[in-house]
């Protein structure tokens, strides 16, 4: 979950959140500290990776992260292939179907397998190429439910593209991962 973006807010909401004891001192949550990931940000902007901090700083924030890196996806396949990429609602990332090491061995989310698709947005629009099939471009999608987009294409040809792929905290807010990947399938006979 994440810490709520406005006051009150507690150091009993904040050691739930980051899986702290209780009695943890508060200095003990700068980003890249013992509880907090480096890079974490709240609605006041980066959560500070040094003392002094305060409870302000933590507003918004989540002992959940998103990694996402950039990638080539190519397919092949006699008579037909399909590149894709699918966003699961458990936190897994799969690449023509099958699972990527991206945080560890194959998610985009760190509470995988458990996940919390529920808890972001993506959202996928074509920088160049070809269209693949899917959710809606240009759109964010809730990842409640899995999201993928496929690159199709039946011998003979090929169809390639380069995506651009954003994952943002569910309802709005900053993108917190934003990457291009290039999708490209060319079936042999």
């Amino acid at each position: 979950m994440t810490l709520q973006t406005t006051k009150p807010i507690s150091m009993a909401d904040i050691e739930a959140e980051f899986s702290a004891p209780s009695g943890t001192p508060l200095s003990a949550f700068v980003a890249g500290g013992a509880f907090v990931p480096s890079g974490t940000t709240g609605v006041g902007g980066p959560v500070p990776t040094a003392k002094p901090i305060s409870m302000t700083d933590l507003l918004g924030t989540s002992n959940e992260f998103v990694t996402l890196l950039a990638r080539d996806i190519d397919a092949g396949g006699s008579g037909s292939a399909t590149a894709s990429v699918a966003f699961f609602d458990d936190g897994r990332l799969l690449t023509n179907g099958v699972d990527v090491p991206v945080i560890g061995p194959d998610e985009w989310l760190n509470t995988q397998p458990t996940g919390n698709g529920p808890g972001w947005d993506v959202r996928a629009t074509v920088i160049s190429g070809d269209i693949p099939s899917g959710p809606t471009l240009g759109v964010f999608h809730n990842i409640s439910e899995n999201r993928q987009w496929n690159l199709t294409q039946s011998f003979p040809g090929a169809k390639s593209n380069t995506m651009r792929f954003e994952i943002r905290p569910a309802g709005g807010g900053a993108n917190v991962a934003d990457v291009q990947m290039n999708l490209t399938a060319v079936p042999s006979a």
